[in-house]
């Protein structure tokens, strides 16, 4: 069984998922940081009272702390630091050490526990997962400079985007268990998310016409509720697809009736919810960034071929190739 186990999680797979995941991460901080340097927020939240921020920080991140404090100067340069990594991460230059360089000054610059939110753990995660995984295989500078050219990719182990995915699962399954009030959870009145999208500080526009469609928000409540707690069979779903070969009714069935594509549906839809709906930062986009590891290269490349192969035919091009 651990022979197997092993055989399965090293098996090697192409790049591609990883790239996009890469890419995506680093767009998230550029847009996360970027926001904050250029709506002139930064020298209010992220600099000290004594500095003209409106908190104090006692215990600033160590390498602020180091460069003399919570200053002006410091946090626009630590500022315009992550800005800088992260076009280099988005590049794919640096291998290892631009996510590792990144995730030291991104915490850096995000020493205010007021101004943030979950989001800003999950950008750490996904930059700890940056340094781990092999994510400049291909699709950039990297490549290029060993290979000859970005798109020539070399083959990445198949545990580093199970990795991801399972992270991107975990915080799923352990948010749905945490909801316990009797809004959320069956039984009760699942009025949780009416009451969330009544609150000024996430609405993005006023909402109080919900008030007309209650039931419909109910069910958006019961239908979040369950699929985080459920999201361990995403997982399982997962593993069934990646050993089909060793066959089984149930794994078989698991793979026909696509378990995994409805997760990733689903989730993709809660996603665009809330970005036409509420304010909740860079939540959106970092969450983005996990569901790029969903598909291996070979499954994206297979679907994007049916895509075109699909239009070519709408637009007359000529009858798909009979099998």
């Amino acid at each position: 069984m651990i022979a197997r186990w092993q055989a399965w999680i090293h098996r090697a797979e192409g790049g591609a998922p990883l790239a996009l995941f890469r890419c995506v991460l680093a767009l998230t901080l550029v847009w996360a940081v970027g926001e904050v340097m250029f709506t002139g927020a930064l020298d209010l939240i992220w600099v000290d009272v004594n500095h003209g921020g409106y908190r104090r920080f006692a215990n600033p991140h160590a390498l602020v702390d180091w460069l003399g404090g919570a200053t002006p100067a410091v946090m626009w340069g630590l500022a315009w630091t992550v800005i800088g990594l992260s076009i280099g991460l988005f590049l794919g230059v640096g291998g290892r050490m631009t996510p590792l360089l990144l995730l030291i000054t991104f915490s850096a610059v995000d020493i205010n526990s007021h101004a943030g939110g979950s989001y800003d753990l999950m950008i750490k995660n996904a930059l700890w997962l940056a340094v781990l995984c092999p994510t400049t295989a291909t699709w950039s500078i990297d490549a290029w400079m060993l290979r000859g050219s970005p798109w020539a990719g070399r083959p990445v182990p198949a545990w580093a985007r199970a990795i991801i995915l399972f992270q991107l699962i975990l915080i799923y399954w352990t948010t749905g268990v945490q909801k316990v009030s009797a809004h959320w959870v069956p039984g009760g009145d699942l009025m949780a998310l009416y009451y969330i999208l009544q609150q000024p500080s996430w609405q993005i526009t006023d909402m109080s016409w919900l008030a007309r469609w209650v039931p419909l928000t109910q069910f958006a409540t019961f239908t979040t509720w369950l699929w985080e707690v459920t999201t361990p069979l995403w997982l399982v779903a997962h593993y069934c697809r990646g050993t089909a070969e060793r066959g089984g009714w149930l794994r078989r069935q698991i793979i026909r009736l696509e378990v995994r594509t409805w997760y990733v549906v689903v989730g993709l839809a809660f996603h665009l919810v809330l970005l036409v709906t509420m304010n909740v930062g860079p939540f959106p986009w970092i969450s983005l960034a996990y569901y790029m590891v969903c598909y291996s290269e070979e499954e994206l490349r297979t679907t994007a071929g049916r895509v075109v192969e699909a239009v070519r035919v709408r637009t007359g091009g000529g009858m798909p190739a009979r099998p």
